[in-house]
Parts: C-alpha cells; structure tokens; sequence
C-alpha cells in the first residue's frame, strides 16, 4: 500500500475557485512540491481540475484528478487520485477549501506497471493566492496540509496553478 496518494486534491482547485465565481467554470493545470512530514519524504505531482461556482454565492464545487511521486530512500511509487472539492471565495485574492480524495491506480509492484488498486483515503485544508488575472488567465499559489486518513501522515505542499475559467 502506497504511503502517499494525495498532493494536489485541491491545489487547481482553488485557484479555480478564485475566479470561477465570474465565469461559472474552470479548467486548472498545476505542478506541486512537498514533504510527507511523517516520514519527511519528498514528494511532487501534477494536476488538472474542472470546477463551477455556486449561483449566487461564493462557494464553488469541483473534480480533480492528481498524479504524484514520492520517493523513498530505497523505492519511489507514483500514484493517480480522483477527488470531490468544496471551496470558498474570501475575496478576490484569496480563497479556501477541502475535500475528499481516494487513490486508484499506482505501480507499487515488481515490475513498475501501473495497476488499479483499492488507494488510500486522504483530506485535507488549502489556502490560495492569486497573483495575477485577467479576463482569460489566472496564476496563483497554493498551500496545502493534507492527511491521508489511510496511513495517518501529514503532509505539507505548495503549488503553482495556471487556471483557465469560462
């Protein structure tokens, strides 16, 4: 069982949060760093992430799907995980969020393939910021504590997001 699955739940997310609330939608792309402060093992990740406002209210609702590594002083497995976000528009700088996210394929086998599996359960608490937006664009960062609920650990991570809204 992989120690890690979850990195990135809600890192598109929320910077899709921010802006989602104008445009109703959003599609995220982020790249992520962290540590897994249990075992102080480093991890990184991808993500893409699909989100929509709440009408008329500054909560949105979202879906992402997250790919991580985390390595091990003497093995690395990587990780795909599906997760469902809940966030909140502060104002127009900052957001914040959870959600839910359940692992489902990894390659922590003999041969590296990657295999459906029954992954770990994780959550976690973000915060974001947005640096720059325009009617098209919008970069922000993000700072994550997660906890795989599975394993016990904490992790802590920070990413970079690049949000497209419509």
């Amino acid at each position: 069982m992989f120690k890690k699955i979850l990195i990135l739940f809600s890192i598109i997310f929320f910077s899709a949060t921010v802006y989602a609330q104008e445009k109703c939608n959003a599609i995220s792309f982020s790249v992520s760093r962290g540590v897994n402060m249990t075992n102080d093992n480093p991890f990184y990740g991808l993500s893409m992430d699909y989100s929509r406002s709440i009408k008329n209210s500054n909560f949105s609702t979202g879906m992402a799907l997250m790919w991580d590594e985390e390595k091990e002083p003497n093995r690395y497995v990587q990780n795909l995980t599906v997760a469902v976000t809940a966030g909140y528009k502060i104002n127009d700088k900052w957001s914040i969020g959870s959600g839910i996210a359940k692992g489902f394929l990894n390659n922590e086998n003999e041969r590296r393939d990657y295999q459906f599996n029954n992954g770990d359960w994780s959550t976690g608490l973000t915060a974001t910021y947005t640096l720059k937006v325009t009617p098209k664009h919008v970069v922000s960062l993000t700072s994550s504590l997660e906890y795989n609920i599975t394993q016990q650990e904490y992790s802590l991570s920070f990413d970079l997001n690049y949000t497209l809204p419509w």
